[in-house]
């Protein structure tokens, strides 16, 4: 089962970096950001993969805990601080943006917060 999640969020992954290299490269024919503003096939399809990806990540992560022998006491500090502000930083920008522009849909531009120049 490890092994099955790895590879379909790695999947998951290469699929994700493959449509944003095609929304690049074409932007006439992009899936993101969604064409239309609105919650189409293009929105849906990116954030389900991103779900897998991070659902998967967190799954492999979780049961193959521990099997780097990497169990230093200060490898949980390091990782508990970076976790800690990673997630602070990007729930402010967030909070900053919105939930809808966070999620690429209609929306003001943001100059405030993290967005500040």
């Amino acid at each position: 089962m490890l092994t099955t999640t790895f590879f379909i969020a790695v999947t998951s992954a290469a699929l994700l970096v493959a449509l944003l290299s095609w929304s690049i490269a074409k932007p006439a024919q992009r899936v993101w950001p969604p064409p239309s503003g609105q919650a189409g096939w293009q929105f849906w399809l990116v954030w389900v993969l991103v779900g897998i990806l991070i659902i998967g990540t967190l799954y492999v992560g979780i049961v193959d805990y521990g099997s780097r022998g990497l169990d230093a006491w200060h490898w949980h500090v390091v990782g508990g601080v970076l976790l800690v502000l990673g997630n602070a930083l990007a729930w402010w920008g967030v909070a900053a943006l919105g939930s809808r522009p966070t999620t690429e849909l209609v929306g003001d531009l943001a100059t405030g917060g993290p967005y500040t120049g």
